[in-house]
């Protein structure tokens, strides 16, 4: 009887390492495959391994991981590849990936976040998304993808195509050319402007060019609005304001939401649940003392666009310091409340 049993294990030992061996194979036949061919049909390997569609699934998944850990041990260096479907011609079909190639994932997140910034019209968005579809091989899962996101695209309420006149300022940045310009205030107000164009920003949907111009006696830095801006063009004289001084980081870092004012230090108080997002909303924001009640926290800001901002954060958020930056909230809520005690 003993021995009977030791038989039936030995046998069931056998099988299993039968099987082991089976999936092996199959795994090193289809690597051998795709070393020789750049695409096959799932259907036609399985029928010649003797195995299920589902099966060698599995496997394409076991190599696509092999192939990924083997190119991040490396230090993500050099080229690896990776097997994909490819929806139109029904095949599976390997594809090569190095340090500098877009692969699906990078094309569907550059494309979330290109639509979500609604920066651009309609037809601009068509041909930056088209742009993006074709730089991957197999463009089909991608551009099933693409075609949702622009159908459900929300253009900015100017409709005015800017990438050509982006590049036409950056143009006159790099030359150190001062330019002149019709500008539209959001009031309506119209002026023309003669300025010391400095650097290209993107804030808030919107695309800025920040600009140096002269008051009374001294010069200022002033963000324009790209899409409010007409009838650009250089002048015949020289920027004043040198090339490449310009330090953008430090300057959106102070310059939330692009509005201007006078640039101050503040200190505030936070009883909310994510002080991360204050933090990421005020880059300079320090946190100085934290509270069984609430966070403590410094910030470097240019006034009005983050007193609109701190605005909308209800009672979770309370100013301390500067008293007159107080006081100054104090008469803007005031005027707010006198809109709704009618």
């Amino acid at each position: 009887m003993e021995f009977v049993e030791e038989n039936d294990k030995k046998r069931d030992a056998d099988e299993e390492i039968s099987i082991e061996r089976l999936t092996i194979y199959r795994i090193l036949d289809l690597y051998n495959l795709i070393n020789k061919e750049t695409q096959f049909n799932k259907g036609v390997f399985a029928e010649d391994s003797g195995a299920s569609e589902r099966t060698v699934r599995r496997d394409i998944k076991c190599l696509n991981d092999y192939f990924k850990r083997n190119y991040e041990n490396k230090g993500s260096i050099g080229v690896y590849r990776e097997i994909n479907y490819c929806r139109k011609d029904n095949v599976y079909k390997v594809n090569l990936r190095g340090d500098c190639d877009f692969s699906e994932s990078d094309i569907y997140a550059f494309t979330k976040v290109i639509i979500q910034s609604r920066a651009f019209t309609s037809k601009e968005i068509r041909r930056i998304l088209s742009i993006l579809a074709s730089q991957v091989k197999d463009a089909s899962v991608i551009k099933e993808i693409i075609e949702k996101e622009e159908l459900y695209y929300v253009e900015p309420q100017h409709k005015k195509d800017i990438i050509d006149l982006l590049w036409i300022m950056r143009k006159s940045i790099e030359r150190c050319k001062q330019v002149e310009f019709d500008y539209t205030r959001a009031d309506g107000k119209k002026k023309r402007h003669v300025v010391n164009p400095i650097a290209i920003v993107f804030n808030e949907y919107y695309f800025y060019i920040v600009s140096e111009i002269e008051k009374g006696s001294s010069k200022i830095e002033i963000p324009f609005r790209v899409d409010r801006i007409k009838n650009y063009k250089e002048t015949n004289k020289n920027s004043t304001y040198p090339y490449g001084r310009f330090e953008e980081e430090k300057y959106r870092k102070k310059v939330q939401f692009m509005y201007t004012g006078d640039f101050k230090t503040i200190e505030f108080e936070f009883f909310g649940d994510s002080i991360e997002a204050v933090l990421d909303r005020l880059p300079t924001a320090e946190i100085i003392e934290k509270t069984d009640k609430c966070y403590k926290a410094r910030a470097e800001i240019y006034g009005e666009g983050v007193k609109r901002w701190i605005l909308s954060q209800k009672e979770f958020l309370k100013v301390t310091k500067p008293q007159e930056y107080v006081e100054e909230i104090k008469e803007t809520i005031r005027r707010m409340y006198d809109l709704y005690n009618v």
